[in-house]
C-alpha cells in the first residue's frame, strides 16, 4: 500500500481538473506526463509499485490524508471526473442511489417494472442488497411517484432520477 508521503513525492494532484500528474521520470513516463488509464469499467486507474490504483480513492488520499472508509463516489456519474468537487464518501446503499437507469429497464423509470402475471406496473427499491415492494398501479406513473417518495427519504442527497 502507497503512503500519503510516498503519493506526494510522485505525484501533483490538481483538485480542479482532477488529473494526477507525474513529478518523477519513470521508465517511458517524463515529469509532467498525466497518469492514469481508463479500465474496463470507466474509472481512471494508476499504477505505483505494480499495483493498479483507482484515481479517484488516491484523489481522496492525497486531499484528505486518509483512506476512504467508504466507497468514493462520482457525483455526476461520470467516473474518470476525479475533480475533488465531484468526488464524495457513500455507503454502498447510497452509491446504489446514483446508479443510472439500467439498460434492460423496458418502463423507462428507475424502479418500475411491468409485472405480467398481475399485468400492473410494480414499484420496488433496494436497500443493503435487500429488494423492498412498494406497491403497484396501473399507470406507471403513479408506481413511479411510490419508487420516487422512498428513493428520496432512503438515499437522500445521493439520489440520481435519471
Amino acid at each position: 500500500m502507497i503512503t500519503l508521503e510516498e503519493l506526494k513525492e510522485r505525484f501533483d494532484y490538481n483538485p480542479e481538473t482532477g488529473l494526477f500528474i507525474y513529478k518523477i521520470n519513470i521508465m517511458f513516463i517524463k515529469e509532467g506526463d498525466i497518469a492514469g488509464s481508463h479500465n474496463t469499467n470507466g474509472h481512471i486507474q494508476i499504477m505505483i509499485n505494480e499495483q493498479f490504483y483507482l484515481a479517484h480513492n488516491l484523489a481522496w488520499f492525497y486531499m484528505t490524508g486518509e483512506w476512504p472508509s467508504h466507497i468514493v463516489d462520482h457525483k455526476d456519474r461520470k467516473y474518470d471526473n476525479n475533480k475533488w468537487e465531484n468526488l464524495r464518501e457513500a455507503t454502498r446503499s447510497q452509491n446504489m442511489g446514483n446508479t443510472k437507469l439500467y439498460s434492460n429497464n423496458s418502463t423507462g423509470l428507475k424502479g418500475v417494472y411491468w409485472h405480467k402475471t398481475k399485468k400492473r406496473f410494480v414499484a420496488q427499491i433496494t436497500i443493503n442488497n435487500k429488494k423492498t415492494y412498494l406497491g403497484s398501479s396501473e399507470d406507471k406513473e403513479v408506481a413511479y411517484e411510490l419508487y420516487l417518495k422512498a428513493a428520496i427519504a432512503h438515499f437522500g442527497e445521493f439520489f440520481n432520477e435519471h
